[in-house]
Parts: structure tokens; sequence; C-alpha cells
């Protein structure tokens, strides 16, 4: 009972340090400088998904 819990706890812990040095983790990237025409701000999205969304504020 003892030797399968250690043994499940310790393919666990493989898993996780390999899930962490096959897929590191990608460093944040600075928000896009976009032309501040109508109010739109900027809004930061992850290069990943390519596509930049401003919202507009409107009185």
């Amino acid at each position: 009972m003892v030797f399968g819990i250690a043994l499940v706890l310790s393919g666990a812990a493989v898993l996780f340090g390999l899930r962490r040095a096959l897929w590191p983790r990608i460093p944040d990237e600075p928000p896009v400088e976009l032309d501040h025409d109508y109010d739109a701000q900027p809004i930061y999205v992850p290069a990943d998904r390519g596509t930049i969304y401003v919202s507009e504020i409107r009185d």
C-alpha cells in the first residue's frame, strides 16, 4: 500500500518535471503601441492569440 502511494507520487513528480522541461513558459511581451484615435485604449493580448483588440470609450 505504502509502496503504491510512493510510486504514484514519484510518477506525478516525474510528469510535472517533464512538463516544465518540455514546455517552458513563454515570457510576457509588452503591449503593442497603437494610435489613440477616438480614445481607443490598447488592450494587451498574448502574441499567440494573433489579434489586437481595442475598446472604444464613448461619451
